[in-house]
């Protein structure tokens, strides 16, 4: 058998893995559209109010990060078909890539049919920080699709990497991190809401002197009292999905068969 004839043999396996991943994740997926829309229907129920429809993007994407976290069951089944690790981490990476792609689309129209809805467009950060940079209603639409495909794609890997890792260790090793993660997470979301907080977060920045690089990373001003530039926060999310996959593939290759 040619060399040829071996890397179109991987490249269905590749595609093979990534279909039957995709076909897990959209039970997932199910779960949490019709988890969101339940909330949206029983809040119109009982309060009349629109605005918790803008709570849908948030609660389909927590069950895409769940969808996408679970590792090492995909691991066990590529190691069965004797699919090599990279290849199953190709396989993770174009799973991930397209499944950020389904949720980002799905997101988007909920988010355009909340604010034909609602005028408060100020809950979402893009409309609020980068719409209208573009001075074209078009592009500027376009762009906030690009940049929240970028973003979701990146905290999908992250949360990818994450499953990755912990499945390096066994069932309490797991536990502990998980837990760790879940509380970590939590603290984190309770805190940014307490002024306090989030004004020391923000001396810490100001006497490391790091927040002019964070503004810039994020193309935002320092004021920010004027339209952000979408393209650097494009940018810094390309790049730091290039690392965090990078150390995605570092941790498939030490992945191991538990015994």
């Amino acid at each position: 058998m040619t060399d040829k004839q071996l890397r179109k043999i991987e490249s269905k396996k590749v595609k093979y893995l990534s279909q039957q991943y995709s076909e897990q994740f959209y039970k997932i997926l199910l779960v949490g559209f019709i988890s969101g829309l339940v909330y949206f229907l029983f809040n119109m129920l009982s309060t009349n109010d629109m605005l918790t429809l803008y709570l849908f993007p948030y609660i389909l994407s927590f069950f895409a990060f769940i969808g996408v976290c679970v590792n090492y069951s995909r691991f066990l089944f590529a190691m069965q078909i004797g699919v090599t690790r990279t290849n199953f981490w190709k396989a993770k990476i174009w799973f991930v890539a397209k499944m950020a792609l389904l949720v980002n689309i799905i997101n988007i129209l909920v988010s355009v049919i909340a604010i034909k809805l609602n005028a408060a467009t100020s809950i979402y950060m893009y409309m609020q920080t980068y719409f209208g940079f573009f001075h074209n209603t078009f592009i500027d639409v376009v762009f906030m699709f690009i940049t929240d495909y970028f973003v979701l794609l990146f905290l999908m890997m992250i949360v990818n990497t994450f499953g990755t890792f912990v499945s390096l260790f066994n069932r309490v090793g797991k536990s502990i991190f998980y837990v760790i993660f879940i509380f970590v997470y939590i603290s984190w979301q309770i805190s940014l809401t307490k002024e306090s907080f989030v004004n020391a977060i923000k001396e810490i920045f100001n006497n490391l002197h790091i927040s002019s690089l964070l503004y810039f990373l994020l193309g935002i001003t320092e004021k920010g009292d004027l339209i952000g530039n979408p393209i650097h926060l494009i940018i810094t999310m390309i790049i730091f999905t290039i690392i965090v996959t990078g150390l995605n593939y570092l941790f498939t290759k030490l992945e191991q068969v538990k015994r």
